[in-house]
């Protein structure tokens, strides 16, 4: 409703002023529309070139991750969790971030390196998919949802350095694609439901930095995510890096795998991060890890059957 003061005009400059108004709001929506259009115009190409990139790095048919020490799987798959977790010592994380500045790599980018290439080393599987959060790098109190499905061809004769490069590269690429989600790439590579089975993304790996909380007038403030009794991923990694420490923590479907053996995956992780860090060398090639995990290994040698 509009109102004049009839002190300031009469009916003749209501109309005029209704007609101008009326006139000014008709262009502006014209021009609204034409701009929504264009940005949607823009929105649409932008999908095509993500999904043309997720796509030329996929296979025709995408890997699913075997991990040993699976249990039975049954038919269709619950969500009970399970976590346990490692602290690194101050010692190992300075070497850690030492090595990511020497590799001019950021933290999260060579703990995610690393992890591909523990993962590879567990299930001899040379492609693999392991998905990250569209935040991955922040703090804590950051958003955990939505999935980037980065997908991992590698080299078993490659050393560390050039994996870590390699990946690099292609993390830069790939989260300037992550509109384009795993549910998206799912559907378009066709990957079957299995009510067995979390599609396409059954692990993930986080990396991100431990929230600082101000103090409250001298009262001190934490935060602290309580476990989760249930999980959608299978096996969900995470590092939380402070100041002067990381922890690393798996959150595993409780049905899936045994609480023992996912300990000792911990300390089997913290063993090639030492070795990768050694001398701050990035050169030992995964032949080279085997050998430093295989005393680890025959801990466990009665868990690792893999079930199809």
């Amino acid at each position: 409703m509009l109102q004049l003061q009839h002190a300031a005009g009469d009916r003749h400059l209501l109309r005029h002023l209704i007609f101008t108004l009326a006139e000014l709001y008709t262009n502006l929506s014209k021009n609204r529309q034409d701009e929504v259009s264009a940005a949607k115009g823009s929105s649409q190409s932008d999908m095509e070139v993500a999904e043309k990139f997720w796509t030329s790095h996929y296979p025709a048919e995408a890997p699913v991750v075997e991990f040993p020490g699976e249990s039975n799987r049954p038919a269709i798959r619950n969500f009970e969790a399970k976590s346990c977790s490692l602290r690194f010592d101050e010692q190992l994380s300075g070497s850690i971030q030492a090595l990511a500045t020497a590799m001019q790599s950021s933290l999260t980018d060579l703990l995610r390196a690393a992890f591909e290439l523990f993962v590879y080393r567990l299930t001899s599987q040379r492609e693999l998919v392991i998905a990250g959060s569209l935040h991955e790098g922040r703090d804590t109190m950051s958003p955990q949802t939505g999935s980037i499905p980065y997908f991992l061809r590698i080299d078993p004769k490659a050393p560390f350095s050039e994996l870590l490069q390699d990946r690099i590269r292609y993390y830069s690429e790939a989260r300037k694609h992550a509109d384009f989600t795993a549910d998206d790439l799912a559907l378009r590579l066709g990957v079957p439901d299995d009510a067995a089975r979390v599609t396409l993304v059954p692990v993930r790996f986080d990396a991100y930095n431990e929230s600082v909380i101000p103090d409250f007038d001298g009262s001190r403030c934490t935060v602290y995510n309580y476990p989760r009794a249930h999980e959608y991923h299978e096996v969900f990694a995470e590092c939380v890096i402070s100041s002067n420490e990381i922890s690393f923590r798996l959150r595993f479907n409780a049905g899936l795998f045994d609480a023992g053996v996912m300990d000792l995956r911990l300390h089997e992780f913290r063993t090639l991060l030492e070795s990768i860090c050694d001398d701050l060398s990035p050169e030992p090639s995964p032949q080279r890890l085997e050998s430093l995990l295989a005393g680890a290994r025959a801990m466990a040698a009665g868990e690792y059957v893999s079930v199809r």
